[in-house]
């Protein structure tokens, strides 16, 4: 990959230039009709097996992985910040409260927000910040 990203970031900008290209469109062209061509017929290395390199996820928990994650403090009142949402901790059928207690605060792709307590999701919120209902979160 360092290489292929070195010929892509090496040598494309030169050859763009080269070829006295002036527009993104024009670039995009050049790239598909001229760059990939060569890039495949003189770069490309067969595989030493033709099966695919990627295995199944698994029981991966993609979700706490994902995601940008930050570390947080939860305050006495059982809240945690994020940006300018306070978001509230409901009580835990194992634990009354997490105050003081450090958790992990995570931002996924589709925008909602979790905080997770060591391998237990705590809390699930929209963009917003409000507390999702149980059957509008995603399996834990």
């Amino acid at each position: 990959m360092e290489r292929f990203f070195g010929t892509w970031q090496g040598r494309l900008p030169r050859e763009i230039q080269a070829a006295g290209i002036q527009t993104l469109e024009a670039a995009n062209e050049y790239i598909r009709k001229k760059f990939l061509p060569w890039h495949n017929r003189t770069l490309a290395v067969k595989p030493k097996e033709e099966e695919s390199a990627f295995v199944p996820a698994g029981g991966a928990d993609l979700d706490g992985i994902l995601c940008v994650q930050d570390d947080r403090i939860v305050g006495n009142d059982n809240t945690v910040h994020w940006g300018r949402k306070k978001l509230q901790i409901l009580p835990q059928s194992w634990r009354m409260g997490l105050a003081k207690c450090r958790v992990r605060l995570c931002e996924h792709l589709d925008g909602n927000l979790s905080v997770r307590y060591g391998h237990r999701i705590v809390g699930w919120y929209d963009s917003e910040g409000k507390p999702l209902e149980p059957h509008q979160t995603k399996a834990a």
